[in-house]
């Protein structure tokens, strides 16, 4: 009671809604002019703008946008003088460099030069994921890593197909628990004893899953899992880590990069600006030291979709592997010319890179959706002035 009449914070309704009363006057008195926004959901809850501001006109966020803009220029304009601004490019990286990111650079500037420069040049990180669980990446390296400590173990097809269910139920498993255990050791909160037990059956499901497809293959040897390489290309060095690399017949190779998901497509291996150079820029290093890779592929480990896809000199490497000189959408119709058509075209994005070519031009849609620097490179307040110009124009 005696809070209430000293009208103390949170004691009563009314005295809520005053200091509220209050608290609103005083920012919509704070400008010349004021926006007010407010939420139309929450979750499944439609909500309704507080009754504090309902005298206030409606408007639309396009009128707001053009406002803006209008009055910038406008403010812009009675300065009397323009400013003109040079677009000084970045300069260009010392011979022998080396490029942090490996693979990732070529492809991010592939992807939009500018987010390739925010990122390994000016070192730019977006804010850390704050999800619940692993995300998507981490549940990725898990796989990478089990299959790494179990062709460790196993080493070549013969091995695999010599090794009882039992035993090799026994492999698995334990080379899931040393990948759990090193990540856990990393995240020990979001590693709990349930969760564990879980991600543990994914895995060791999983795993299982994609070697009754192994033991389907023409003879192989596992000669590298995960191999760390480095390259030279356009005067950068660069490091690269190569999933897998099989010893086939007659001693060529074939080259494996995992995927845990589902939308691999080998269209993304082509263009001036492939949207996955991984496997591409394997092919190259392999022409650099003598060790022509005789065909590339995706392991797609992705839950009822496991397969290989991947392209290569000649059928029967493996289920999924076309020989290219009979993939007609694609490419070259030899191997090894394509192979040097992907070493000019890697060569190309390097030297942009090196070159200190940033400029704001994304590939397409999808290098915007996935992209962590929009507000750096402003490109949606961009889109938008260009839409602006462009209604005036036809409203003209």
């Amino acid at each position: 009671r005696l809070q209430r009449e000293l009208a103390m914070p949170h004691a009563s309704a009314e005295r809520e809604l005053e200091f509220s009363r209050l608290l609103t006057h005083a920012l919509l008195t704070s400008a010349a002019e004021v926006i007010v926004s407010s939420p139309e959901r929450e979750d499944d809850k439609t909500l309704r703008p507080s009754p504090l501001i309902l005298e206030i006109p409606e408007t639309t966020k396009a009128k707001i946008i053009n406002a803006a803009n209008e009055n910038y220029m406008l403010s812009i304009h009675k300065q009397g003088r323009l400013e003109i601004l040079a677009e000084d490019q970045p300069p260009p990286l010392d011979p022998g460099t080396s490029g942090r990111g490996g693979t990732g650079l070529i492809k991010q500037q592939a992807m939009c030069p500018f987010s390739a420069f925010a990122r390994y040049r000016l070192g730019a990180q977006p804010l850390a994921d704050t999800r619940e669980g692993l995300s998507a990446m981490e549940r990725g390296s898990l796989v990478h890593r089990v299959l790494e400590l179990l062709w460790g173990k196993i080493k070549d097809q013969n091995t695999l197909l010599k090794l009882s269910e039992e035993d090799l139920s026994t492999t698995i498993t334990r080379s899931t628990k040393q990948a759990i255990d090193e990540q856990a050791r990393f995240n020990p909160e979001t590693f709990s004893k349930r969760f564990v037990e879980i991600e543990t059956a994914r895995l060791t499901r999983l795993v299982s899953q994609w070697l009754v497809l192994e033991k389907q293959r023409a003879p192989f040897k596992v000669v590298a899992p995960e191999e760390e390489q480095f390259i030279t290309i356009a005067g950068m060095r660069l490091k690269l880590i190569i999933d897998r690399i099989d010893e086939i017949e007659n001693g060529e190779y074939l080259l494996i990069d995992y995927k845990t998901g589902s939308t691999n497509n080998l269209n993304n291996w082509f263009d001036e600006r492939p949207q996955e150079p991984q496997l591409p820029m394997y092919s190259y290093l392999g022409s650099e030291t003598g060790k022509t890779p005789s065909a590339l592929a995706f392991a797609q480990l992705a839950p009822g979709a496991l397969k290989f896809i991947g392209l290569g000199i000649r059928d029967g490497i493996a289920e999924g592997i076309k020989d290219i000189s009979k993939d007609d959408k694609r490419g070259a119709d030899d191997w090894l010319q394509q192979i040097n058509d992907w070493k000019n075209i890697l060569e190309n994005l390097a030297r942009e890179y090196v070159d200190g070519l940033a400029a704001v031009n994304p590939k397409n849609d999808n290098s915007c959706s996935y992209c962590p620097y929009p507000e750096l490179c402003r490109i949606n307040e961009l889109n938008q002035r260009l839409g602006h110009l462009s209604e005036t124009n036809h409203e003209q």
